[in-house]
């Protein structure tokens, strides 16, 4: 009796301890199959320059320079982890623009000098194989405009992998100072002119808002293996502040300003207004893209693209 007891008691000893050897197993196999992994980093470092030049600068009404000189540095990190990518974006624009320096009178200094921070951050989802989802957000910087952004979209593909959709959709809310022309701020007058120092007088009249909603569908498909066809539909209203604060309009009333130069325009009796548009815009571009491979050599690559806009087409 005894004996029978000890082989029951070694039997369910045995027994128990293979259920808890399994149940072990299986919880480490379980650990090593959704234990995230960081995939390979990618750092990107990317620097650009733009230079512009022209005599129809709206800061002066139409007329003056338009001399603009933009360098970009940008940083771009992309992190891979399990199903998620990481993806950082961070940039300064170092702008040197004669054109913006003559919302004062002071047209002799030098251009003006100004740098924009923008970053943001996107972290996309992949589903499975066929399906991915984004979510992001992002802002910008500069003396007068602060911007910030957040967005979204998804991504199918079909089953054969030769047809994909693309949905994406970004708000931006910009908060503007206003800064106007010397002429048309408060305290400022024909003697002030005559005798201007923007250091007095250079400070924002107030504060305005922008707000812009994007939303965008691409359809992409391979008809064959010589043929690919996309088409993109983009839908953008905007409201708020739309026109720009320091852009002058003149008019002619009659009187030759062929002439003067900037400086005098600007002091000149011409009637005088700043700019006002609209507050609300609506834009709707239609993009087709065609792209034929002939042979290794020749690839013919189409693009049309229509554009309304409720400001005129």
């Amino acid at each position: 009796m005894q004996l029978k007891k000890l082989l029951l008691s070694t039997a369910i000893l045995i027994l128990g301890g293979n259920l808890i050897a399994q149940e072990t197993n299986n919880k480490q196999s379980y650990l090593d199959t959704t234990k995230a992994k960081i995939g390979q980093v990618e750092v990107d470092i990317l620097s650009s320059y733009y230079d512009q030049d022209g005599i129809h600068s709206p800061v002066t009404g139409g007329r003056g320079t338009e001399d603009l000189q933009d360098l970009t540095n940008t940083l771009i990190i992309s992190i891979p982890y399990g199903k998620n990518t990481f993806s950082i974006n961070l940039g300064q624009d170092n702008i040197t623009s004669a054109s913006t320096d003559n919302m004062d009178t002071d047209v002799s200094s030098d251009s003006k000098v100004d740098s924009r921070n923008h970053g943001d951050i996107t972290i996309t989802h992949k589903l499975n194989k066929r399906k991915s989802y984004h979510v992001g957000a992002g802002f910008s910087s500069e003396y007068d405009v602060t911007s910030f952004n957040v967005g979204g979209g998804f991504s199918i593909e079909s089953k054969d992998r030769n047809t994909s959709l693309d949905f994406n959709t970004k708000v931006y809310y910009d908060n503007w100072l206003l800064y106007q022309p010397a002429e048309f701020r408060p305290g400022v007058d024909s003697f002030v002119l005559e005798n201007f120092n923007h250091q007095i007088y250079d400070s924002p009249n107030g504060e305005d808002t922008r707000t812009s909603y994007n939303f965008s569908l691409t359809i992409a498909r391979v008809v064959n293996k010589k043929l690919q066809v996309s088409i993109t539909g983009d839908f953008v209203y905007q409201t708020g502040l739309l026109n720009t604060p320091f852009h002058r309009v003149y008019f002619d009333d009659g009187f030759d300003a062929s002439g003067l130069d900037e400086l005098s325009t600007i002091k000149s009796k011409k009637v005088r207004k700043r700019e006002f548009l609209p507050d609300s815009r609506i834009k709707i571009p239609v993009a087709l893209r065609l792209h034929y491979y002939i042979n290794s050599t020749f690839i013919v690559r189409g693009f049309y693209r229509y554009y309304y806009d409720d400001r005129g087409s």
